[in-house]
């Protein structure tokens, strides 16, 4: 267990350059790569509440649990990667909050039945007589529906405050520095 301990940190990094890279866009402001550092992060949420509940709740941590956040990576950023994609189908002139609740209207079923499916398959497997598939399905199943409800809250919001940088002409990943518009007659304002 201890050898496989710093593989979670690494995943972590590699999964938050790889959607960072995929957030990218060629514009100071439009570009979302510290959005998809956030959607990584909200996935790193899921997988600590999870963790913590079993804990709190006495489930024993064994060595097949490690495998666990790798897959709970994968469910959640393909959540996050669904979610922006409908978001960013919807009409950019209409409000942020507007254009989440379409998004949501648009995809919400199909997240939360794949999620569902997910926690339903992680929880037919704690009938399971292997002790070490049984204990990993007890903590996938409700890091499963945890994920759902970060991707739900957290990354929601994160996406409206982006959107709220977008329209104040900030920098992506230094949303302190504004970038100039530029006026009618050729020069710059702030």
């Amino acid at each position: 267990i201890v050898q496989d301990v710093p593989l979670v940190p690494i995943v972590f990094a590699v999964m938050a350059i790889f959607t960072a890279f995929a957030f990218v866009k060629n514009d100071k402001v439009h570009s979302q790569a510290f959005l998809g550092v956030l959607s990584v992060f909200s996935v790193l949420l899921s997988i600590g509440s999870g963790f913590g509940l079993m804990f709190i709740v006495g489930v024993p941590f064994t060595s097949i649990t490690q495998l666990l956040p790798f897959v709970i990576f994968g469910i959640g950023l393909d959540d996050s990667f669904i979610i922006m994609g409908a978001y960013s189908r919807m009409d950019p002139k209409m409000d942020s909050v507007d254009r989440i609740a379409d998004t949501i209207n648009e995809i919400g079923l199909s997240i939360t039945l794949t999620t569902l499916t997910s926690a339903l398959a992680f929880a037919l497997g704690c009938i399971s007589s292997v002790p070490a598939v049984y204990w990993l399905c007890m903590y996938g199943c409700p890091t499963i529906l945890i994920v759902l409800l970060y991707q739900l809250t957290f990354f929601i919001a994160c996406i409206v405050l982006d959107e709220r940088r977008i329209a104040a002409n900030r920098r992506d990943v230094f949303c302190c520095i504004a970038v100039p518009r530029e006026c009618g007659d050729g020069g710059t304002a702030n």
